[in-house]
């Protein structure tokens, strides 16, 4: 009897422990087939990431966003908050996004004081061209132009972080760039230089081990950098499930994805503009006051010298903490209709240099250069000696 009742418990044991062990086997295949859309990406073990870092990164733009002929119609959902120059709240909301293809999209920006809306109903303009709406509560021009340029911050960091156009781009890796062992960086470079170890940084993305892009700074035409956790798998693509971007140094933006799921599962969606919102529409489109047009031209070029004299406000570069690098840098800039700087590449020098004169010359001020009493922007090239 007791010979019997230990063979019982013997077998019940290995019975159990075999469903334990099937179990464990079983549930990352389970797990996987029940996630939902907008669940976390989960860890898992990898495939070894591309040698070349320019296959890398030919990979990561095929993974990261949605692109690719392979993207069903999709829609999603996320939260936001949004900031000024300097960092301070400005508006929060929700930024919602319906996708067929490239000619047929709609976006949504409703925020707790203004709206807008983008449709794009076809590839044809103006028929069911690219439209903004804007909402009650603000509905004047340079609202309007800030929300775009947030939606657009949206829009691209979520959906197309990565361009596919990468044929012709130079990349190499940065290892110095990542801020752990399962990091990977890598950097694209710009116009070459006078020499190969000065060659200029365009931007500097980083990827984990399985190719979600966790972190990428655009040094071009301004200093922006973009920081990605919480990847969520999506229809075999990553996406962030959260975002924050930082301009100079400040955060301008930061978004959680909320919801991503097929277009099939939102129901029928209409995505031509309201027929009453056209006249609106139209009405706001069209600029409050006749303006002087400027004829077409070439930018005009400045000398150094010229462009110094219409300094209003000039910060000098700083080197980083404990750094005695030393070298020459040069850039090229485009002086803004308002004094600003708007654009600025560098042409040559060594990167740690290039990236200070950058955030310097980003803060510069200038008296407008006007064109028959109309300003009109700017080129001028600086050259920095340390």
């Amino acid at each position: 009897m007791r010979n019997t009742t230990f063979l019982r418990t013997l077998s019940c044991r290995i019975n159990l422990l075999f469903l334990v062990a099937l179990g464990m086997v079983c549930l990352p295949t389970i797990a996987q087939d029940a996630a939902t859309p907008s669940a976390p990406a989960k860890e898992a073990p990898a495939a070894a990431l591309p040698s070349d870092p320019k296959e890398l990164m030919l990979l990561a733009a095929k993974v990261n966003g949605l692109t690719g002929d392979d993207v069903k119609p999709w829609h999603l959902k996320a939260s936001f908050k949004a900031f000024d120059e300097q960092g301070m709240p400005r508006e929060q909301g929700t930024y919602e996004e319906f996708w067929v293809n490239f000619c047929k999209e709609k976006q949504f920006f409703n925020g707790s004081r203004s709206s807008a809306a983008i449709y794009r109903a076809n590839c044809g303009f103006p028929n069911g061209g690219l439209d903004v709406v804007p909402g009650d509560a603000e509905g004047d021009h340079a609202t309007a132009e800030w929300i775009g340029r947030v939606m657009k911050d949206i829009h691209t960091n979520l959906d197309f972080p990565l361009s596919s156009d990468l044929v012709l781009d130079e990349f190499r890796f940065r290892p110095q760039e990542a801020t752990s062992l399962e990091q990977t960086c890598v950097a694209q470079l710009g116009y070459p230089a006078l020499t190969d170890q000065h060659m200029p940084v365009d931007a500097v993305y980083c990827f984990d081990n399985s190719g979600a892009l966790l972190r990428s700074t655009i040094l071009f035409p301004r200093a922006r950098e973009s920081r990605s956790s919480n990847s969520i798998r999506f229809e075999g693509h990553i996406l962030p499930g959260d975002l924050e971007v930082r301009t100079n140094g400040k955060t301008t933006l930061s978004v959680h994805l909320e919801r991503i799921e097929l277009l099939s599962a939102a129901g029928k969606v209409d995505f031509d503009i309201p027929k009453d919102r056209a006249q609106q529409q139209q009405m706001f489109l069209e600029p409050p006051a006749v303006k002087q047009v400027v004829p077409h031209r070439k930018l005009i070029t400045l000398t150094q010298e010229e462009a110094m004299e219409r300094v209003t406000k000039k910060v000098d570069p700083k080197l980083p903490e404990g750094s005695s690098e030393a070298g020459t840098v040069v850039f090229e800039v485009t002086i803004g209709k308002t004094g600003r700087i708007t654009m600025e590449r560098p042409v040559s020098g060594p990167v740690g240099l290039s990236s200070s004169v950058m955030n310097a010359l980003l803060q510069w001020e200038f008296n407008p250069y006007l064109f028959d009493g109309t300003p009109i922007e700017v080129k001028t090239t600086f050259t920095f000696t340390f």
